[in-house]
């Protein structure tokens, strides 16, 4: 019998509650409604991406630039990567969004 919520991923994904993400597009389509989008909490990472909340839907394929920051750190990761999705959180207007990491060019 094949698993109902069969995972796709090679990496393992860790929840984490102390990391937070700023990020800003490399490119001009990361949503119709972006705006500066301060720091949002990160919900999980894998060896091949992470999970974020934010205030406005991305576009599949955008590229991003982000900055990951321990609480209570003052030095952050800066990271690029691109949306693979993103989904609304019903009835709290924010979006739950997966990213993959890039390398830099």
């Amino acid at each position: 019998m094949k698993a109902q919520d069969s995972e796709r991923r090679r990496e393992r994904r860790i929840a984490v509650s102390n990391l937070e993400v700023e990020f800003s597009p490399l490119d001009d389509r990361p949503s119709p409604k972006y705006h500066d989008s301060g720091r949002w909490p990160v919900l999980n990472v894998s060896g091949e991406g992470l999970q974020f909340v934010h205030g406005a839907p991305l576009c599949n394929g955008a590229k991003l630039s982000m900055s990951i920051l321990a609480r209570g750190s003052r030095k952050p990761i800066t990271l690029r990567g691109e949306v693979r999705w993103t989904r609304e959180i019903p009835f709290l207007d924010l979006y739950r969004t997966g990213v993959q990491l890039i390398l830099a060019s």
